[in-house]
C-alpha cells in the first residue's frame, strides 16, 4: 500500500518541516564555516609573517581581511558538510520516512536544501565578482605597502633585491624612515653593495635564456629613496613605488670594458617605477572591470609597457620612412638638436649599411647645415659620408626616440672659415614629424592596426624589430584574454558548485540514512573535492589554451550533478 495522504496535505506546503530542517542545516553550516575559515586564514597568514612581510600588529588585520576571500573555497564545502549532517540526522530519526508516509515527497523534503543552496550560490557569486577582489587588494596593500621591510628582510636573509632590470646585493640594510625635504616616504641605507644592471634577456641557438651584464657597480654605501607615485612615462599604470638609488664613491665596469673605473662623484640611478600588484593581476578586478579589460588591455602593467615598446619601435620605423621620403622628394631632411637648432641634411636617400643608415648622394659630397647657432649663424659642413643611427635608450624604462648623426671627412663650407675634421658627430637629435608618445596614447587596437600597415609597407625582413614588438604585444593580449575568460568561468563555476554540493550532500544523506555520519559525508566529500580540483585545473588549462579547457573546468560540476541525480533516482525507488 502506498503512502497515505490527505487532500489538505496535497494542497498545503510542509512549512513546519522546512523550517525545522532549514534551521538545523544553517546552524551546522555556520559552525562548520567558522571552524574551516579560522583554520585556513591562520594557514594563509603563516607565510607572510614568516617572510617578515607582516608586523605582529598587522597580522590580526591581515587575517580578518582574509576571511572574505577564503569564503570562495570554504563556503561550498561548509555548505555541503552542514547539509549532509542536517539531512542525515533527519533521515536517521525517520523524520523523512514519516513525512513520506504522510504524503510529502522526497522532492518536497529536499526543498530546504535547494533554497539554501541557491542562496549560498548567489551569495558566493556576488562575493566572487564584487567583494572578494576588493578584499584581496586590501590584503596585498597590507603586505606590500612597506617595501623597506621587504628589502631589509631580503638583505638579512642573503637574498638579492630586484629593481627593474637591476639586481642589488648588500651586506647590511637599515630603514631610516621618511624624509620631509625630498618627499620620500622611506629611505634604506645599505652597506657593502654590489649593483648589477642586466641586459634584456635573449636566447641562444638551443633556446636557453642568456642574460649579460650591462654594468657592474661596487660601493661601500648606498641609499634607496622610495616615493609614492605613478610611472612618469606612463601614468596610466596606476600608483606604485618610484625608487631612486644613490651610490657614493663607486667602482664601475661597463659592458665590454676590461678594466674598472673609480667614480668619486655620486651616481644616481632611476627613477625606477615598481608597479603595484593590482596593475598586473586580473584577480584583483571586479566583474565590471574584467568585462571592460579586453577593450582596454593597457590597464595591466605588463601590457602597458609592451604597448609603449611597440609605439617606440613603430615611431622609429615611421621616422626612417619619413626621412627617406623627404630625401627622395625634396633632396633634404631636417632634425632638431637639444638646443633647438635645425640640422638639415642634403641627400637623395637612406640605405642600411654596416649597422647604421647611410645618407646617399649622387656626387659632390653631402651637405649638413646647422641653423640657430650662436648669433643666429648657420654652419655648413660638407662630408664624404654621413651615417644616421637611432637611439631608443638602453632599457624599456628609458625609451626615447633620438638620432645620432656622424660625419666622416667633414669640412666647413662657409666663406672666410676653414676647418676640417676626420669625424664630426651630432647627438640626441629628434625628428619632429614623428612623436612616439602620441602613438602610445592611441588605443591598443589602433596602434596594432597602424603597425600592420607599417610592416606591410616595409616588409617583414626590414621591419624585424617592429614585428617582434608587435608579436610580443599580441601574444600577451591573447594570454590576458584567456586569463580573463578563465577567471570569469572559475568564479561562476565555484558559485554553481556551492549549489551542487549542497544538493549532493542532502541526497546522499537521505540515501544512506543507515550509515554513520562520517561515512555519509565521505561519499559526498570526495566527489565534491574532485569537482573543486577540476575547477582549479580547468582554470589553469583555460589560461593556457583558451576555450578547449572549459570542458575540464565545468566537468567536475557536471559529474557531481550526475552523481547526485543517480543517488536521487535510487532514493526515489526505495
Amino acid at each position: 500500500m502506498g503512502p497515505v495522504s490527505s487532500p489538505l496535505m496535497r494542497r498545503g506546503l510542509p512549512i513546519t518541516l522546512w523550517r525545522h530542517i532549514l534551521a538545523e542545516q544553517l546552524r551546522l553550516v555556520a559552525v562548520t564555516l567558522g571552524v574551516v575559515v579560522v583554520v585556513i586564514v591562520f594557514a594563509a597568514a603563516i607565510k607572510p609573517i614568516a617572510d617578515g612581510n607582516l608586523d605582529p600588529l598587522d597580522a590580526p588585520k591581515f587575517m580578518l581581511l582574509a576571511v572574505v576571500p577564503m569564503l570562495s573555497y570554504t563556503l561550498p564545502f561548509a555548505g555541503g558538510f552542514g547539509t549532509t549532517l542536517a539531512f542525515h540526522r533527519v533521515a536517521q530519526d525517520n523524520e523523512t520516512l514519516a513525512a513520506h508516509a504522510g504524503g510529502i515527497s522526497h522532492r518536497s523534503v529536499l526543498m530546504p536544501a535547494a533554497i539554501s543552496g541557491l542562496v549560498l550560490s548567489v551569495s558566493l557569486l556576488a562575493l566572487n565578482e564584487q567583494v572578494i577582489p576588493r578584499f584581496l587588494r586590501s590584503m596585498e596593500e597590507l603586505v606590500t605597502r612597506n617595501l623597506a621591510r621587504v628589502v631589509v628582510r631580503s638583505v638579512e636573509q642573503g637574498r638579492a633585491v630586484e629593481f627593474g632590470d637591476a639586481v642589488i646585493y648588500a651586506q647590511a640594510a637599515q630603514a631610516l624612515g621618511p624624509d620631509a625635504a625630498s618627499g620620500a616616504y622611506e629611505r634604506i641605507a645599505m652597506r657593502g653593495v654590489a649593483f648589477l644592471e642586466l641586459s634584456d634577456p635573449a636566447v641562444d641557438d638551443a633556446g636557453k635564456p642568456l642574460v649579460s651584464l650591462k654594468a657592474e657597480l661596487f660601493t661601500s654605501s648606498a641609499t634607496i629613496w622610495l616615493f609614492q607615485g605613478a610611472d612618469l612615462n606612463d601614468p596610466k599604470l596606476g600608483d606604485g613605488t618610484v625608487a631612486v638609488i644613490r651610490l657614493d664613491d663607486s667602482i664601475l665596469r661597463r659592458e665590454g670594458d676590461r678594466t674598472m673605473v673609480r667614480v668619486k662623484d655620486r651616481i644616481e640611478i632611476g627613477p625606477t617605477f615598481l608597479p603595484g600588484a593590482f596593475s598586473n593581476d586580473p584577480k584583483f578586478l571586479t566583474f565590471g572591470e574584467l568585462r571592460e579589460l579586453p577593450a582596454h588591455p593597457e590597464r595591466m602593467g605588463f601590457i602597458a609597457w609592451r604597448k609603449r615598446e611597440l609605439a617606440y619601435r613603430l615611431g622609429e620605423a615611421m621616422a626612417i620612412d619619413a626621412m627617406r621620403d623627404s630625401l627622395r622628394r625634396e633632396g633634404q631632411m631636417q632634425l632638431e638638436s637639444p638646443l633647438g637648432q635645425a640640422i638639415r641634411i642634403k641627400g637623395s636617400d637612406l640605405v642600411w649599411e654596416q649597422g647604421a643608415w647611410r645618407v646617399v648622394v649622387d656626387g659632390g659630397g653631402i651637405e649638413v647645415l646647422r641653423a640657430g647657432g650662436p648669433g643666429g649663424q648657420v654652419d655648413r659642413w660638407r662630408a664624404e659620408e654621413v651615417f644616421l643611427q637611432t637611439d631608443l635608450g638602453r632599457t624599456r624604462e628609458e625609451r626615447r626616440l633620438e638620432f645620432d648623426l656622424e660625419l666622416l671627412q667633414a669640412r666647413v663650407m662657409d666663406p672666410g672659415r676653414q676647418g676640417e675634421r676626420e669625424q664630426l658627430a651630432f647627438g640626441s637629435l629628434t625628428f619632429a614629424r614623428v612623436r612616439p608618445n602620441e602613438l602610445a596614447e592611441r588605443t591598443t587596437s589602433n596602434l596594432l592596426k597602424t603597425a600592420d600597415l607599417q610592416i606591410s609597407a616595409m616588409g617583414q625582413r626590414r621591419a624585424r624589430p617592429l614585428v617582434e614588438a608587435q608579436e610580443d604585444l599580441v601574444e600577451r593580449i591573447a594570454r590576458l584574454k584567456r586569463e580573463i575568460l578563465s577567471k570569469q568561468h572559475e568564479r561562476l563555476a565555484m558559485s554553481v558548485s556551492c549549489f551542487v554540493m549542497v544538493m549532493t550532500g542532502a541526497i546522499v544523506a537521505m540515501r544512506l540514512r543507515h550509515a554513520t555520519p562520517l561515512a555519509v559525508y565521505l561519499w559526498s566529500f570526495f566527489p565534491a573535492l574532485g569537482a573543486l580540483i577540476t575547477i582549479n585545473g580547468g582554470q589553469q588549462m583555460v589560461h593556457r589554451l583558451g576555450e578547449p579547457g572549459l570542458p575540464l573546468l565545468w566537468g567536475g560540476n557536471i559529474v557531481l550533478g550526475l552523481y547526485a541525480f543517480i543517488a536521487y533516482r535510487g532514493l526515489a525507488r526505495h
